[in-house]
């Protein structure tokens, strides 16, 4: 479970190696600077949400919903350029 800044930084950054990406890399294809990506690493709490969520998704991370009343049409909010590679880390939030 993500309880804090710090725990879905360390998460993001597993993902990022499971799929051998350097900093630098993880960067480009998410459109945000390095810095960005070693704030959010480090569990930086001001990171943008927005930004952190686009940039876990490139480095393979899947967020979702215990509470499936929650849930919504995936369909409608991908913007097509998340990997789709099995093996994609999932983590189910409260």
């Amino acid at each position: 479970m993500i309880y804090d800044a710090r725990t879905f930084g360390q998460l993001v950054k597993e993902c990022r190696k499971r799929r051998a990406l350097t900093q630098k890399q993880l960067a480009l294809i998410s459109n945000v600077g390095v810095r960005f990506i070693i704030d959010l690493e480090c569990g930086k709490p001001t990171c943008h949400l927005d930004k952190a969520l686009k940039v876990a998704r490139m480095a393979g991370l899947k967020l979702f919903s215990a509470d499936q009343s929650l849930q919504r049409n995936e369909a409608a909010h991908s913007d097509h350029t998340e990997p789709d590679e099995d093996g994609d880390e999932g983590v189910m939030l409260p």
